[in-house]
């Protein structure tokens, strides 16, 4: 049976694939089918959702780009936007340095998807 979210919006799927599999806990089909019922629900009702999700910054969060895993909020009609939540300095540093390696790691593949 194919995924549910297989048929979602990319930037829907990109929230959700995460999501289910971290709350989830066990990794078994009921336990992500629980999870994914749950959020669906929550979507349905109309309510917005925090979630880690994985998204293409444009500088709203700590005037990063580039494709990161932030908090996000996502309701019907998908990530609605990031939260830039409370970093110290040394998270702040980390998270930059991760994009950093991020960005790089693109770049590198796009480059040498382009030869």
């Amino acid at each position: 049976m194919p995924s549910p979210c297989g048929r979602a919006l990319p930037d829907v799927r990109v929230v959700v694939k995460p999501y289910v599999t971290h709350l989830s806990g066990s990794k078994t089909v009921m336990a992500t089918a629980n999870v994914t019922v749950d959020l669906v629900r929550t979507l349905l009702d109309g309510r917005d959702v925090l979630v880690a999700g994985q998204v293409v910054l444009e500088g709203d969060f700590y005037g990063l780009t580039g494709p990161l895993g932030v908090p996000v909020i996502v309701g019907q009609s998908g990530v609605q936007r990031v939260v830039e939540i409370p970093l110290t300095a040394e998270e702040k540093k980390q998270v930059k340095a991760t994009s950093k390696r991020i960005n790089d790691k693109v770049s590198a593949w796009l480059g040498a998807a382009s030869v």
